[in-house]
């Protein structure tokens, strides 16, 4: 909530514009902490924050704004869009869908498991990249569990509710959601929560129906489950019962394998032998594709997405072709040949 309001409003500020900032009303210490720094750095008639729930939202983006950047769930960006468009008002969605880990059998087990591990636990499962879920081959589906839980372990502890480096929930909400869906699959590791600190222990779930919600909603908290698979027609159709992903993990050693799934899977972007580092490097250009967004930000892109490129052409007065005019009479033989010049 802190990193996703300040990274498009340095773009925004770079391009030249007066920005107004709406926070997520959920996250209220991050909410305190940006309207703080944002009326120490900046005139109110430059750069201010507006607060509040859907109704203040939904009152902003029915207006004449020159941009839109959204960043939340693909319904409520349905709704902005919606409410954008009643002004024709450019925008740029930041949303979200079910991201994959493809972990093929030709592959670095240990290093895979830890990464997965780190990208899908990292502030317990509430960032739009997080890993939704891992399709693994099935020749090395037990075995891939066991260096998954490991690395849990090694991590976060035995109890992961004493460990410092693991969050809580944002409210309660959230909180009944995704305990909800541990019951849709087995638990292999974790399964354990507290209501009264909103925890729930970074869980492995197995044996999971794709029909169920834990496979056709976004999880968007530290529940993973686990699907084998065994050809990659058979991850592709798992992956394309629901839309286009924000992001796409491969793990492999294999160039033949991940360039196939890059060639043939839709998605926003992603890593190859990682998860989340392409967020955060500036070169790439973020966003998403269908149903997980449009447009994208990041470095110099930031800078266009909230720019208006003007083209103008410049011409002389001492330089004036009489071909331009009519009647053009027999010229058009000399124009043909000019075009084809």
């Amino acid at each position: 909530p802190f990193q996703l309001v300040l990274a498009p409003l340095v773009g925004a500020i770079a391009a030249g514009n007066c920005i107004v900032v709406k926070p997520s009303e959920l996250a209220k210490s991050s909410e305190a902490v940006i309207i703080k720094l944002i009326a120490k750095a900046f005139v109110p008639d430059f750069c201010q924050v507006q607060c509040g729930g859907p109704e203040i939202a939904n009152q902003l983006t029915r207006m004449p704004f020159a941009h839109i950047f959204f960043t939340g769930s693909t319904k409520v960006g349905k709704i902005v869009m919606e409410n954008a468009a009643r002004n024709l008002v450019p925008l740029t969605l930041e949303l979200g869908g079910k991201s994959p880990a493809i972990v093929d059998k030709n592959t670095n087990l240990s290093i895979a498991a830890k990464r997965i591990v780190h990208g899908k636990f990292f502030n317990a499962g509430q960032t739009c990249v997080a890993p939704d879920y891992v399709l693994v081959h099935e020749s090395i589906h037990d075995a891939f569990l066991e260096e998954l839980k490991k690395w849990m372990k090694i991590f976060f502890g035995d109890n992961p509710e004493k460990c410092e480096n693991y969050g809580r929930i944002i409210n309660e909400v959230h909180f009944e959601r995704i305990v909800a869906l541990i019951s849709d699959g087995t638990v292999f590791s974790g399964g354990k929560y507290n209501k009264s600190s909103r925890y729930i222990a970074p869980t492995i779930l197995k044996d999971v129906p794709l029909h169920s919600k834990l496979m056709t909603d976004e999880i968007f908290g530290p529940l993973l489950p686990m699907i084998s698979y065994n050809t990659i027609d058979d991850l592709l159709k798992i992956i394309e019962r629901n839309p286009h992903p924000l992001s796409c993990y491969m793990f492999s050693k294999d160039k033949a394998f991940y360039s196939q799934i890059i060639e043939r899977l839709s998605f926003g972007g992603g890593c190859i032998n990682s998860t989340l580092i392409h967020l955060v490097n500036s070169h790439l250009p973020f966003g998403g594709v269908g149903e997980s967004g449009f447009g994208s930000y990041h470095g110099k892109r930031s800078l266009e997405i909230f720019s208006h490129e003007k083209s103008i052409l410049k011409s002389y007065f001492s330089f004036d072709i009489a071909l331009r005019y009519v009647p053009h009479g027999g010229t058009l033989k000399l124009i043909k040949l000019l075009f084809r010049l």
